[in-house]
């Protein structure tokens, strides 16, 4: 978010971003779970794909990380899960 060209090329070469929500706020990438960027990098048109870094580590699930998407951030889960389909054989 901290560059907006940046996510300006993502969109234009349609590079999705791996996004792992609650290793992010674990790891202190992003101070709080609210404060995470990933509605902002989904409305700036930047393709997402959710996943969860180290479940075992990180104490969660893949099912929880669409969870928090769709409950806090308002994203379409249905959206997300095509994505994960249609970035994972491409390129």
């Amino acid at each position: 978010m901290r560059d907006p060209k940046l996510l300006e090329r993502l969109r234009e070469l349609n590079v999705p971003l791996e996004i792992c929500i609650s290793s992010n706020v674990c790891t202190g990438v992003t101070p709080t779970l609210e404060q995470h960027p990933v509605r902002e990098i989904w409305e700036a048109g930047v393709p997402i794909v959710l996943n969860t870094d180290d479940p075992a580590f990180f104490r969660t699930s893949l099912e929880r990380e669409y969870e928090i998407a769709e409950r806090v951030f308002g994203l379409p889960v249905e959206e997300l899960a095509a994505n994960a389909f249609r970035y994972a054989f491409t390129r």
